[in-house]
């Protein structure tokens, strides 16, 4: 709020008149200083979880952000925040709530105060400060575990096994793939969490057998391989490699269609043939072979038999499940038979409780991670011979649930005994359902999609799904079974 005058000096010299004296002139301007300080929240509220704080307040007009400080250590409404010399802040931009994790600790009491910043970069004094008591609160994990003490989980390393040392040059560079390409993002984190989960049996076994041992490494070199390749290759390596793939891919579909083996051109020629093929289309049109079909896929799911608890935590709430299969045809005739393998990705999310039972701020999510292997039926014959656009799909196969439990704070959830809440559990599922043959809609986009992709049928599909995820019977795997649910997908046959 302050305003000054400041003279500023503009010296004038002709070069024409060499002898002329600089003459000075005063020009005065209005400078204005904004640094009031602007208004500071109201109502600010504080409730405590087990390791978090539930921050909130009302809006101030013309806020651009907003400060949030908490201390173990107490301060009062109207302190400069400047001042403070104890405590944390964390900055909350426009909204008018937030969750604060970071430095909070169980069982302990805080004080909290809110801030306001202005767009000139002004921080109010402090607004009015409430105390919040963190206490605590079970997670699922904690609780389910506590209940059903018979459940394991744990992991190990599949490459530490086979190599035999968690040193060996071997596993330092998967290692060192794994921090690089995978923990720095969240599908990698979660496919290094689920092999956590699922390795620790399988490890065990392998590591007691040389002959194993020697298997699993011949199985993991392309991945050391590949590991390599990722690591010390520069972007234009990597997009080189990526672009060979794509074009033997694109190749291969085209001389199928054409009827000419891939095999027999010559491997030099290899670069300069796709290349040709890649622009030129066939004048003719003539159905691909077929021998592969991928299929997307998405669903509500719901683990019915992990009792109370899980009742407790997460009602009767269903994950979104979405799946991606992918079957190779064995046979075609009266319909068409094959083996296939699938993978997706399906989670829950609920509030934690305190030991009487009450829901908490914090939160506890249950993810999984479901990987099938099976065999599959499909009865196409009125669609491909009597022009009905309808076929029939039966699915039979065994599955693997790679399952993660996370607490309040986004990690891994950890029971009283010290063991992780993540872990794998085996089992069963087969389905039923009924497909729309889409080609029947539009023939000639249907015919354009094979010509320039190499995709024979398209289908939208529903399924109904039974899946028996316990381990076989076994009282220490986490039970994710379903009596029933079903998918919608689409299906694209090639």
């Amino acid at each position: 709020g302050l305003s000054e005058t400041t003279s500023v000096h503009l010296i004038v010299l002709d070069p024409q008149l060499l002898e002329t004296t600089p003459t000075p002139y005063s020009v005065t301007f209005a400078v204005i200083f904004p640094c009031e300080r602007p208004s500071a929240p109201n109502n600010v509220t504080a409730v405590g979880g087990e390791e978090s704080l539930r921050v909130g307040w009302d809006a101030v007009t013309n806020a651009e952000k907003y400060k949030v400080y908490y201390a173990t250590s107490s301060f009062t409404e109207g302190t400069r925040p400047e001042s403070l010399s104890s405590g944390r802040s964390i900055q909350a931009n426009s909204v008018t709530s937030l969750t604060v994790s970071s430095g909070i600790s169980a069982n302990s009491t805080y004080y909290v105060g809110v801030s306001t910043i202005d767009d000139d970069g002004n921080e109010s004094l402090l607004s009015n400060v409430v105390i919040a008591e963190t206490g605590v609160v079970d997670d699922f994990w904690e609780r389910y575990s506590r209940e059903n003490p018979d459940i394991e989980s744990g992991f190990c390393f599949l490459a530490t096994a086979a190599w035999g040392s968690y040193q060996e040059e071997h596993v330092q560079v998967l290692r060192d793939f794994r921090d690089r390409f995978l923990l720095s993002n969240m599908p990698g984190r979660l496919f290094v969490d689920a092999y956590y989960a699922a390795s620790p049996p399988l490890a065990h076994f392998i590591a007691k057998h040389d002959t194993l041992r020697a298997i699993t490494r011949t199985l993991l070199y392309p991945l050391y391989a590949f590991a390599i390749v990722m690591l010390y290759s520069n972007g234009w390596v990597l997009a080189g490699l990526g672009l060979l793939l794509c074009t033997l891919f694109v190749l291969r579909r085209r001389l199928r269609r054409a009827g000419r083996p891939s095999r027999r051109l010559p491997r030099l020629a290899l670069g300069a043939a796709a290349t040709i093929l890649l622009f030129v289309p066939f004048a003719a049109y003539a159905e691909s072979p077929i021998d592969m079909v991928f299929e997307v896929k998405a669903g509500p799911y719901a683990p019915d038999q992990l009792g109370s608890t899980y009742d407790q935590y997460f009602g009767d709430d269903s994950a979104l499940v979405f799946e991606f299969e992918l079957d190779y045809q064995l046979y075609r005739g009266i319909g068409s038979a094959a083996i296939g393998a699938s993978f997706g990705y399906g989670g829950v999310t609920g509030k934690a409780l305190t030991p009487e039972g009450e829901t908490s701020i914090d939160e506890t999510s249950l993810d999984w991670l479901p990987l099938r292997l099976q065999a599959v039926y499909r009865f196409d014959l009125l669609a491909q011979r009597l022009d009905v656009p309808i076929a029939f799909q039966v699915k039979l196969g065994l599955d693997y649930y790679l399952w993660w439990i996370e607490d309040g704070g986004g990690d891994t959830a950890v029971n009283e005994q010290g063991e992780d809440g993540s872990g794998g559990t085996f089992g069963w599922h087969t389905a039923f359902g009924i497909s729309l043959l889409l080609d029947w809609l539009s023939p000639t986009l249907a015919k354009g999609f094979d010509v320039e992709w190499g995709v024979n049928n398209s289908y939208l599909f529903a399924e109904f799904l039974y899946a028996s995820i316990n381990g076989f019977g076994s009282s220490s795997s986490l039970d994710l079974s379903t009596d029933g649910t079903y998918q919608i997908g689409l299906a694209l046959e090639f």
